[in-house]
């Protein structure tokens, strides 16, 4: 099973609870099990009130040692923006 590295991850959540947040990586080949292992820590994390936040990272971006970080930050701001329209226009950006 997953049982370690599942428990790796609800140990990240359970840190950012105290307030230190954490960076996760997942790293395998294909085929590992990789997607289906982040949707569960993911749920666990909103079940217990922790946002999370998911970027894959493309080998073309390997070579840019801070990709990844740009990448967390798009999703930030558009998450961002999409709350500001909701609460501004009361309805969701994306329906």
């Amino acid at each position: 099973g997953r049982e370690e590295e599942m428990s790796a991850l609800t140990q990240a959540v359970e840190s950012a609870l105290l307030g230190r947040s954490r960076s996760v990586l997942l790293v395998g080949p294909s085929g590992y099990g990789k997607s289906r292992l982040l949707a569960e820590a993911r749920e666990y994390a909103a079940l217990r009130g922790v946002r999370c936040v998911a970027v894959r990272a493309e080998a073309t971006l390997a070579s840019h040692p801070w990709a990844a970080v740009r990448e967390i930050c798009k999703v930030l701001i558009a998450q961002q923006a999409l709350q500001e329209l909701h609460q501004i226009h009361g309805y969701d950006a994306l329906t």
